[in-house]
Parts: structure tokens; C-alpha cells; sequence
């Protein structure tokens, strides 16, 4: 589609399938999102073009590759190896999605039940927090 200066080709390594995790690199981003946890399931290994930053720093799983990086952030676009309920464990990405698509700075809500799910991931993996 073109909304991101990136390469995408097929891996030649095993597939990557589990459990996603990894520290925010996004300067503007960094404190308000902390530790992004998903599910990955891909094929495939990805190259960041010029002006284009990754999302997180990957402490488990594969993301995009031998760079230990996930994900792309050109501008107002984000894009991710994260699948599944990736936006439900991550309340903070969610308001961030719609903050980008809205161009509104949003209020917050209760996020109780979601933070919850995010605790027990985050422990599943061995993360403290």
C-alpha cells in the first residue's frame, strides 16, 4: 500500500509463532506505552527504509528479524508483527490508534479489566511489573 517505507520478504528461518514482547523505541512514545506484549505468527522479516523508526525493541519472540526490532513508525502510521488481542493488552496502544485517527487528545477510561490482562501476560512471560 505504501503508507510505510519498508521491505518485507519471506524468511528463510522457521516460522515465528508465540508470544510478542518488547520495550517501546519511539521517543514520543516511550513513557506512555512502556512494554507492548502481543502475538506474533509470520513467515517473513522486514527492513526499515530511511526515516522510518521501530516500534519496540524485542525482548521475546522475533518481530522483524535478525534486528531484534518490531514493527514500523513513518508519521502518523504504525505497523506491527503484533496479532491477536494486541490492542486489548495494550490499552495505551489502543488510545494511541485513536488519538492518531481521531487528531483529538482523548480522555482516559477505566482500563481495570484490560491492565489485568496485561498483569497476567506480562507475568506468563516472566515480566515483573
Amino acid at each position: 500500500m505504501g503508507l510505510l517505507d519498508v521491505t518485507t520478504d519471506r524468511s528463510n528461518s522457521a516460522r515465528a509463532v508465540g508470544e510478542l514482547l518488547g520495550e517501546v523505541a519511539v521517543s514520543p512514545w516511550r513513557d506512555r506505552l512502556g512494554v507492548l506484549t502481543g502475538f506474533e505468527n509470520h513467515a517473513s522479516h522486514t527492513t526499515l527504509g530511511p526515516g522510518v523508526e521501530a516500534l519496540m525493541n524485542v525482548r521475546v519472540g522475533t518481530g522483524n528479524g535478525a534486528s531484534r526490532s518490531d514493527g514500523a513508525v513513518q508519521g502518523r502510521v504504525i505497523g506491527s508483527y503484533l496479532h491477536g488481542p494486541a490492542l486489548a493488552r495494550n490499552p495505551a496502544l489502543a488510545d494511541l490508534v485513536l488519538e492518531l485517527a481521531s487528531n483529538e487528545r482523548l480522555e482516559p477510561l477505566d482500563d481495570r479489566e484490560e491492565e489485568a490482562l496485561r498483569a497476567e501476560r506480562l507475568f506468563h512471560l516472566g515480566i515483573a511489573r
